[in-house]
């Protein structure tokens, strides 16, 4: 798994952490700084975290510090308003926290990450899908919801490498569509027909996945199926 170092430099952490997801829209970094000048950037996965201890127990507390400075030692203990808050040096540890729902908290002048639980992905107990039962395994399925469907992907795969983009799709509908891929693995060309492809749908509304792949498709016609669903 490719991981970075961090620098003292926050701006420079920031364009590293955006590097390294590029092309990943549910990537979130929130910039706060304190009331006499203390710069701080939060790294979180949209879908993946309670917004409410986001907002609270880190963005509130570092937006009524009054200190310009401070080391990742005393944000963590003094500032962060969170049960389980920590300075985290090993970056493997870091991002397999990170890309299962924790927060990354990053001051300027300091290259220490703070790790934060924040988790807050969809848990809710679903149903297990009618035409595709099994006699062991997970018993979880997809919603019509869009981004808890998005968030159990990313709990399976907790690995840089997956990808999600965004697009919307239907002039009418506006229907919110997501390609979603590991880089490295899927072959460029193809996931760039496939954006393609869907970006130049001119259509009035997509109800469901059926819209889509009659339109992606290769051979049309063909007598052996081309596509999958599950």
């Amino acid at each position: 798994m490719e991981t970075i170092t961090f620098t003292a430099d926050l701006e420079r952490n920031i364009r590293m952490m955006q590097e390294l997801f590029r092309n990943d829209d549910t990537l979130i970094i929130r910039r706060a700084i304190g009331q006499n000048g203390l710069r701080c950037a939060l790294f979180f996965f949209d879908g993946m975290v309670n917004s409410l201890a986001i907002n609270q127990s880190l963005v509130r507390p570092i937006l009524r510090c009054e200190q310009p400075r401070l080391s990742a030692d005393i944000l963590a203990a003094a500032v962060l308003q969170a049960d389980e808050c920590r300075v985290e040096t090993d970056m493997n540890k870091v991002f397999a926290a990170f890309l299962y729902g924790d927060a990354i908290v990053l001051t300027d002048g300091d290259a220490r990450p703070v790790l934060v639980n924040t988790k807050g992905f969809d848990k809710r107990s679903t149903a297990e899908p009618e035409n595709e039962r099994v006699l062991s395994g997970p018993r979880e399925g997809f919603t019509e919801c869009f981004m808890p469907n998005l968030a159990l992907i990313r709990r399976r795969v907790n690995d840089p490498r997956l990808k999600f983009r965004f697009m919307r799709v239907g002039s009418r509908t506006n229907t919110n569509v997501c390609l979603c891929y590991i880089a490295g693995l899927c072959e460029n060309s193809l996931v760039e027909r496939l954006e393609t492809r869907l970006t130049a749908l001119d259509i009035d509304s997509v109800l469901d996945s059926n819209y889509l792949a009659e339109r992606i498709r290769d051979h049309r016609w063909s007598p052996f199926p081309t596509l999958g669903t599950t």
